[in-house]
């Protein structure tokens, strides 16, 4: 049975990589299980499949070639390593396309009966990769060794439309990066600046010691990555064209 099973995981990574969604539901009975372990999520059935199989196809044009996978059968499992390549085109997790090439290793475990039915599929991956390409994005000059050291000191953090991020005279604390939303940025009263998705800001304070120069507020709502004081710290040590791009930059907004 375990050369059936494989069988049919191998033919999974065919559908996916053709986009034959409806193929993958097929293969399928009402009472299977998909599982998102990254994300701490279940979706039971042909329906929970749909959804589970859109949240990934509506965000990232993706696809594997053979070399990108690893088979092993161990009982009534088989275990997929992949390496999946492509572009991230819509919004996941609340993070809006950045259309960023994105390399996302990623376990996959699927079970089957004893009769070769198709029970579960659980996904293995780490959601860190998503927050280096954003910070890519938004800070070109770090090196992937660079990327890991701010993307692992990083948390995500939520605001409503209306609310101050940061507010003028307040001590330095946190650097931030836009992942969906929209802010303005505030001196006195008036709005200098507007910063969008991979975007970023918080990062003059934090250069100069000094208290915040200007209020940041959410025109919409909005989603951002944050390093504390101790991770931006961290992420310029590691990278001096980073420290020099984002001191630049604090040069020219300071002096608006």
């Amino acid at each position: 049975m375990s050369e059936q099973n494989l069988a049919t995981s191998r033919r999974w990574f065919e559908l996916w990589d053709l986009q034959d969604l409806e193929g993958l539901i097929d293969l399928v009975d009402d009472d299977f299980i998909a599982i998102d372990q990254a994300k701490g999520q279940g979706f039971r059935g042909k329906d929970g499949l749909r959804r589970f199989l859109h949240s990934w196809a509506d965000s990232f044009d993706m696809h594997n070639t053979a070399d990108d996978l690893s088979y092993t059968s161990a009982g009534n499992k088989v275990v997929t390593e992949a390496v999946s390549r492509g572009t991230h085109t819509g919004t996941y997790a609340g993070v809006e396309a950045t259309g960023q090439e994105v390399l996302l290793p990623i376990v996959i475990i699927q079970t089957y009966s004893e009769e070769g039915r198709f029970l579960s599929h659980e996904i293995y991956y780490d959601q860190l990769a998503l927050v280096a390409q954003l910070l890519a994005k938004a800070l070109p000059t770090l090196e992937s060794r660079n990327l890991a050291v701010a993307a692992s000191g990083s948390s995500e953090l939520r605001f409503p439309a209306g609310a101050n991020v940061i507010t003028q005279g307040d001590p330095p604390e946190n650097f931030y990066v836009i992942l969906s939303g929209q802010v303005e940025v505030v001196k006195e009263g008036v709005v200098v600046a507007t910063l969008g998705p991979s975007q970023f800001f918080g990062e003059v304070g934090l250069l100069n010691g000094e208290p915040r120069n200007a209020t940041v507020r959410a025109v919409t709502e909005l989603t951002t990555y944050v390093l504390a004081a101790e991770g931006f710290a961290a992420m310029i040590r590691s990278s001096l064209p980073t420290a020099g791009l984002l001191t630049d930059l604090a040069r020219q907004r300071t002096t608006r």
